[in-house]
């Protein structure tokens, strides 16, 4: 009950409430998603790298054998066996730990951008971006624009400097976390499915600079 009650208050506070049930209908098999496709890079974050209040953090690739501290996250929404085959795929998994406890991780896909509505092969230089979670009791501390960050790095290292990732138009703390990066909004798109299928999408404005 009591964290039924903690899920209410965040889709209250963080302006969540009609995206909630944009998911809701999902659900019910209706899909209605605005959405951005997002462009994000290491050369465009700020110049300051940001500090986290995190102690003895620790920020690494995650192997097949952290897949159960995955699922021992309850905001990781996922289990053992998923996320072991994520990384037995070859999927990048990056996380962040404090003092042995897996506290936050995303996920990076080489090989497809892994979103129906726009789903397509990735070039050699291009990485998906996708599933960031975060422990609650570390929530608020600056986390992720620090593993974002290590993320674009070790990226960059294997020669994936075009970023790419997805954000519902609705969500407005993820919005926000990307627009601090220096993210660019290249498209507002529109998808709409009845229980998967008759899928349309339609592209609602493109960036003047795309």
């Amino acid at each position: 009950m009591t964290s039924t009650l903690s899920r209410i208050r965040d889709v209250i506070r963080h302006g969540l409430l009609l995206q909630t049930l944009l998911d809701l209908l999902r659900r019910l098999g209706l899909e209605i998603t605005p959405y951005y496709l997002v462009e994000e890079s290491l050369d465009w974050l700020p110049p300051d790298p940001p500090e986290t209040q995190v102690p003895d953090l620790i920020m690494c690739l995650l192997e097949p054998a952290d897949a159960a501290a995955v699922a021992a996250m309850p905001e990781g929404d996922l289990t053992e066996a998923e996320a072991r085959g994520r990384l037995e795929q070859g999927l990048w998994g990056f996380g962040a730990w404090s003092r042995g406890e897996l506290i936050a991780f995303a996920w990076a896909h080489l090989r497809e951008l892994d979103f129906e509505p726009c789903r397509r092969r990735l070039a050699e230089d291009e990485a998906y971006l996708f599933g960031a979670k975060t422990s609650r009791r570390y929530r608020g501390m600056n986390l992720h624009p620090v593993l974002r960050r290590e993320m674009y790095a070790r990226l960059a290292e294997r020669g994936r400097t075009r970023l790419i990732s997805i954000s519902y138009a609705l969500n407005r703390p993820a919005v926000r976390f990307k627009q601090k990066l220096g993210a660019r909004f290249t498209r507002l798109c529109l998808s709409t499915s009845v229980r998967g299928r008759c899928r349309r999408n339609w592209l609602v404005r493109r960036s003047p600079a795309d």
